[in-house]
């Protein structure tokens, strides 16, 4: 819209002014001080259904349907509004008021770009929206819908206009009561919106939508419609779902990697520094009320011969064996883990020595479970055992710093007070083979004792 020319500095408006009111394409009127209109052009009369010699001498509001009269005149500048026509027909555009400057007679000038609603002039601006543009009157009557409603709704333009704003969507049974709120809300002034508001369309398609709705005010000022902006949301809400299950999934995954990483590979136990963590936090909540808390310690005697006389795939069966074992015995709130290849801790959070120590007893009688190929051993190999030693913290270990607390614990379990190595056992002839059957011992012993010699390690 082109600006309208200043009024003369002598008082009188200039000719262009008065050229510019007449020949505008859009509805254009002026008014006085006592907002009587002065002015009323010919776009005015066939937008707004108003004969120029009925509108001169009245109010402006009277004439486009005024809201609460104690609302004042709205000032200078541009703002939405929704304008009735005579017939009750809506109007719905932009309207720009400005003054004649100083020194000129005291006269408000308008123009209104038309946005939608009955009548030809005026841009159709809200309908090349790409969103969906509603506007409606207090009560929900649709007056103008854009393209985009269109789009996002289904009904078109002509099957929506004057009907209730619910023709647009199947079924929203909160529509009422939203609608309600909304008003309610614009008219005393504030804001309304609405995210991911799930609606099932005219067309029958269940979307998510964002709604935002703005008050359009009439010619006084007051509210007299709503301006309802809504946008499909669907893929991007799902897109964000997406990537939240993404997101987490690889958050787990970098827990559970990041987890691997502290355990043994082989056995699935803690590893060092995990372990170190548990027993500085099985001392750090013992210290409120000096709670015990004790570690075991567990080497397994002869084993280190085993990789070298059977291989590794011997040696981490037993291994595995004797974790199965060890975690059989342990108390909820325990931890396991594997200190070095043939050293295993645990940690006890509320056991005392008494208990630590029955636990280690029980822990101690662990054999093979299955017996070791008499191939293979060499003179001089002992039975595989375990050596236990438990240890219970200190007072001065629970309540001091990690290093002299948790290290200090761990040092003092290192060292069994009792250790009973097993016997040399002499080497055993390669089994021959018995027809039909299990292959027999060279001496003749039982299978017994056959069970007593797969213990030992090569």
């Amino acid at each position: 819209m082109a600006a309208p020319p200043d009024a003369a500095p002598g008082g009188a408006p200039v000719d262009g002014l008065h050229a510019y009111l007449t020949g505008c394409p859009d509805p254009a009127w002026s008014t006085g001080p006592d907002g009587l209109v002065t002015a009323w052009n010919p776009a005015a009369e066939r937008v707004l259904g108003v004969p120029a010699a009925e509108a001169l001498g009245r109010r402006a509001a009277a004439l486009l349907g005024a809201g609460s009269p104690g609302h004042p005149a709205p000032g200078p500048g541009s703002r939405a509004v929704l304008l009735t026509r005579p017939d009750g027909r809506s109007v719905c555009g932009v309207l720009t008021r400005w003054d004649s400057p100083p020194g000129s007679p005291p006269r408000h000038h308008h123009v209104l770009r038309v946005q939608g609603g009955p009548g030809p002039g005026g841009a159709d601006l809200l309908g090349r929206v790409s969103d969906s543009v509603v506007v409606t009157d207090l009560a929900g009557t649709v007056v103008f819908t854009g393209a985009g409603a269109e789009r996002l709704w289904g009904p078109a333009a002509q099957e929506a206009v004057g009907r209730h704003v619910g023709v647009l969507t199947g079924r929203a049974p909160r529509l009422a009561t939203d609608f309600a709120a909304l008003v309610d809300a614009l008219t005393a002034g504030g804001t309304w919106s609405s995210s991911a508001v799930p609606v099932v369309t005219g067309a029958g398609r269940e979307l998510l939508v964002d709604v935002t709705a703005s008050a359009l005010t009439g010619a006084d000022g007051a509210v007299a419609g709503v301006v309802l902006v809504s946008r499909d949301v669907t893929g991007e809400r799902e897109l964000e779902r997406s990537l939240r299950e993404a997101t987490r999934a690889l958050r787990e995954r970098a827990g559970r990697l990041a987890d691997a990483a502290r355990r043994d590979p082989l056995t699935g136990l803690a590893g060092r520094s995990l372990l170190q963590e548990r027993v500085a936090a099985a001392l750090a909540a013992a210290r409120p009320g000096d709670r015990p808390v004790s570690v075991l310690r567990a080497e397994l005697e002869g084993f280190r011969a085993v990789n070298d006389s059977y291989g590794w795939v011997a040696g981490d069966a037993l291994l595995t064996s004797f974790t199965a074992h060890l975690l059989s015995l342990l108390p909820p709130g325990a931890t396991a883990g594997r200190w070095g290849a043939d050293e295993f801790v645990a940690v006890l959070p509320g056991a005392g020595a008494d208990e630590a120590g029955a636990l280690a007893g029980r822990l101690a009688r662990w054999s093979p479970p299955a017996p070791l190929p008499g191939r293979g051993r060499r003179r001089g190999d002992r039975t595989v055992g375990v050596v236990v030693r438990a240890v219970e913290a200190t007072a001065a270990e629970r309540s001091a710093p990690f290093d002299a607390g948790v290290r200090g614990l761990l040092h003092r379990a290192e060292r069994p007070e009792v250790a009973e190595p097993a016997e040399p056992v002499e080497p055993v002839a390669e089994p021959a083979e018995v027809p039909g059957g299990s292959p027999a011992q060279a001496d003749g012993s039982t299978a017994e004792r056959a069970s007593s010699a797969a213990t030992s390690s090569a």
